[in-house]
């Protein structure tokens, strides 16, 4: 029961839901047969429950909300939130809930004719708001009944989404009320800050757009302004939170999806607390020992994990995105090589510039033609520095900086070879079949499993331990040897990840229930 609710009382005519009312803990009203036609109205049924409850329990309420079962999915917070707005407002008497409704709408006049109720066509967003009642909630102050109404002369309105503002008046609205009635409440747990990069963000938008079917949100500290700008560009619904926990208590979802590395012990267990499912990725945290699902699919699994059915680790789990299941034929570029370097949303070293300079000298020492793509995040911090470093190359390469781009699986196809960090994005080459050279930004990267084992890829290690001799040589054997570049190719094409979203999507889906 809603916590600004003291008493709940259901009027009816019908013995059976007399009954299950009073099982569930409310207090059931046989109302007359004078209160039960179709024609009556719902203010003469509320006066009289209201009066009727007033006097068997000997007292007398400040407020009344009404509640219609023909609108299931209003829940109990948003009568509280209703009910404390109405108290707090000393002018109102009354208060119902609404939903946009805003449209471009027409009429007939009184000859038949048709006319339109706006001055202009605009889009939807820029039309004047309309509000339409929903008749999930109506509440008003005690005394305003005594009119013979719950509508006073002051009118507080209370907009709720259109997803929970079903109005049941056909069959159809109930099958429609009940698939929105078997969604679970999903909440992602997402970082994305100038360190942390954008590929949390990235994954957890993947995730969801299989999850759309259930009421899903995304929570982000208030920190993490690059995951909050992605993934409100994509219109999901978002929380910015000081106090990660204290929002996941209010929000009660069943299901919290991390991505954010390593979790504690004590939030997987508060999570628990609150009944909900733990899904983590990348975890390798204390927090992954009670999670109910975890799912390592860049870093190595310990004996533990591979004896351990909540762990699941390798590149059979990585979740590509559609552009790199859906692939155009790789290009064999003959007249030029076409080099890529794409370092993550951050590049915290800006291993972007280093590699640039690299492949320039060792270019201008072979005399041929190459073409470089270098692609930058949102979160780069070294544009202007790039730029300007790339125009004085001209004349040696053609190179071509990209800030952020929707297509970057298009310059992976056509790339002969790519520089790139130890993330992702080695997954996502290896999807192309295109060979690499591999910095990792961080210490974390160089356990990636595909690293140590595939010959597809050259890895140099750690940023802070790779001398520019070393990438120099690499990026020179990568240029010089064509028939050594095809032999990695043929490596890369052993790698098949194409089910690994799906096999993801199947496990969420066993933890609920579906």
């Amino acid at each position: 029961m809603a916590e600004e609710i003291d008493a709940v009382v259901v009027s009816t005519d019908d013995d059976e839901i007399a009954l299950f009312a009073e099982r569930f803990g409310a207090k059931a009203l046989i109302r007359p047969q004078s209160l039960s036609g179709d024609e009556v109205t719902i203010d003469p049924v509320v006066i009289h429950a209201t009066e009727q409850a007033e006097l068997q329990q000997g007292t007398s309420y400040d407020f009344v909300i009404t509640v219609q079962p023909t609108s299931p999915l209003i829940r109990s917070v948003e009568l509280d939130e209703a009910l404390l707005k109405l108290k707090q407002s000393d002018q109102s008497d009354s208060i119902l809930s609404v939903v946009d409704d805003r449209h471009l709408c027409w009429t007939t006049d009184g000859t038949g004719k048709t006319i339109p109720e706006y001055e202009k066509r605009v889009n939807r967003q820029h039309l004047p708001a309309r509000f339409k009642e929903t008749g999930a909630l109506i509440a008003c102050r005690r005394n305003i009944l005594d009119s013979g109404t719950r509508i006073g002369n002051n009118i507080l309105l209370y907009e709720m989404p259109p997803s929970r503002s079903f109005d049941i008046d056909s069959y159809t609205d109930l099958v429609l009320c009940e698939a929105v009635l078997r969604r679970k409440r999903i909440a992602f747990v997402v970082t994305g800050s100038k360190t942390t990069g954008t590929g949390h963000a990235y994954r957890a938008l993947l995730i969801a757009n299989e999850l759309v079917h259930h009421d899903l949100c995304f929570i982000m500290h208030a920190d993490d302004t690059v995951a909050l700008d992605i993934i409100r560009s994509h219109n999901y619904e978002t929380h910015v939170s000081q106090d990660i926990q204290t929002t996941i208590q209010y929000l009660k979802p069943d299901l919290v999806i991390n991505d954010t590395l390593d979790t504690a012990v004590d939030y997987v267990n508060f999570l628990k607390h609150l009944h909900a499912k733990v899904v983590t990725f990348e975890d390798l945290g204390g927090g992954a020992d009670i999670s109910d699902l975890v799912i390592n699919a860049l870093y190595p699994s310990s004996a533990n994990d591979r004896d351990d059915s909540r762990v699941k680790t390798g590149p059979q789990y990585f979740c590509l995105r559609d552009e790199f299941i859906h692939l155009p034929p790789k290009k064999n570029n003959s007249d030029e090589t076409n080099l890529l370097l794409t370092f993550g949303g951050v590049d915290e070293g800006n291993l972007s510039l280093r590699c640039l300079k690299s492949a320039i000298k060792v270019i201008k020492e072979l005399h041929i033609t190459c073409r470089i793509t270098v692609i930058v995040g949102s979160g780069y911090q070294h544009f202007s520095d790039l730029t300007k470093n790339a125009q004085k190359y001209q004349d040696i390469a053609s190179i071509e900086i990209i800030q952020k781009t929707q297509r970057i699986s298009d310059f992976m196809v056509n790339a002969d070879f790519a520089i790139t960090s130890g993330g992702r994005t080695v997954l996502e080459l290896a999807s192309t079949t295109t060979p690499m050279i591999v910095i990792c930004q961080n210490q974390r990267e160089t356990s990636h499993d595909l690293l140590k084992t595939n010959p597809g890829i050259i890895n140099l290690g750690l940023r802070t331990d790779v001398i520019d001799s070393q990438i120099e040589d690499a990026i020179n054997r990568l240029l010089s040897d064509k028939t050594f570049r095809s032999s990695m190719e043929e490596e890369l094409r052993d790698v098949d990840l194409t089910r690994g979203k799906q096999r993801v999507i199947g496990l969420i889906n066993d933890i609920l229930g579906n």
